[in-house]
C-alpha cells in the first residue's frame, strides 16, 4: 500500500473510533446539571470545562479578603461547581465501568493506527 493510503485508511478509522469513544461519554443532561439547557453532554468536555471554572473561582479562596459580596457570590458558585464536578466524576466512573472492554479497545486500536501513520 503506498502511504497516501496507509495515512487515509489509519485516519479514517481513527476518526471512527474517536467518534465512538465520545459517544460512549455522551449522555443525556441530568437534571442536576440542566442549568444550561442542552438536551445532552458529553461528560469529558464538562468535567473539562468545570475544572477550568473552578481553577478561576478558586482564587477567591486564596485571598486575604474573604468576605463582602463578590467574595459570597464567587465562594457560592465554586461550591455549586464542585457538587457538580463531583456529582459527574461518579457518572463518568460508572460510564467507565459499563463500558470498560470498548473503551480499553477503542484506545487500543486508536494507538495502532496512530503507530501505522
Amino acid at each position: 500500500m503506498n502511504d497516501e493510503l496507509v495515512q487515509k485508511f489509519c485516519e479514517e478509522h481513527m476518526v471512527a473510533l474517536q467518534k465512538q469513544l465520545k459517544d460512549i461519554y455522551t449522555i443525556e443532561t441530568p437534571e442536576v446539571l440542566n442549568d444550561q439547557n442542552e438536551s445532552t453532554i458529553n461528560v469529558n468536555d464538562k468535567l473539562s470545562e468545570y475544572r477550568f471554572m473552578e481553577a478561576v473561582y478558586a482564587s477567591i479562596e486564596q485571598s486575604d479578603q474573604q468576605e463582602g459580596e463578590v467574595y459570597h457570590q464567587y465562594q457560592s458558585a465554586l461550591d455549586q461547581l464542585r457538587a457538580k464536578k463531583t456529582f459527574l466524576l461518579e457518572l463518568k466512573e460508572e460510564i467507565e465501568e459499563k463500558n470498560e472492554a470498548d473503551i480499553v479497545n477503542i484506545k487500543i486500536m486508536i494507538n495502532a493506527f496512530q503507530k501505522e501513520m
